[in-house]
């Protein structure tokens, strides 16, 4: 069963700036970095727009073993996971899409993430 939500997902209760980018698929709340517009043009920012945020933890409660969760969030994973423990810890099987080179500033890269998802089990 899929949900949809328009809200982002992070570590807790909150707002953030989502910044718009040309190509869609590279939207983020973190800055994209210039080496990344040189790269990938349309990845150029447009525009932002303030967005509501919640835990994963908060938004599905009952994840249980049945439960498969993606994590595309372009650079913003530290957030989600750490909003995520539950899930992450309940959840058959977590998927994390990952960039072992900096695209956006501050991001969690992949060793990092790794780490982490090794942590929690």
């Amino acid at each position: 069963m899929w949900e949809a939500h328009q809200i982002a997902v992070g570590a807790r209760r909150d707002t953030l700036t989502m910044h718009l980018s040309e190509g869609s698929v590279f939207s983020s709340p973190l800055q994209i970095l210039d080496d990344a517009v040189s790269a990938s043009p349309n990845a150029r920012q447009i525009a932002t727009e303030e967005v509501a945020v919640a835990p994963l933890d908060e938004l599905m409660p009952d994840i249980d073993a049945r439960t498969a969760i993606k994590v595309d969030v372009q650079g913003f994973e530290r957030d989600v996971l750490a909003g995520a423990q539950h899930a992450i810890a309940h959840a058959r099987i977590v998927e994390l899409e990952l960039s072992p080179r900096p695209v956006y500033d501050g991001q969690m890269l992949m060793m990092e993430a790794l780490e982490r998802m090794e942590s929690a089990g």
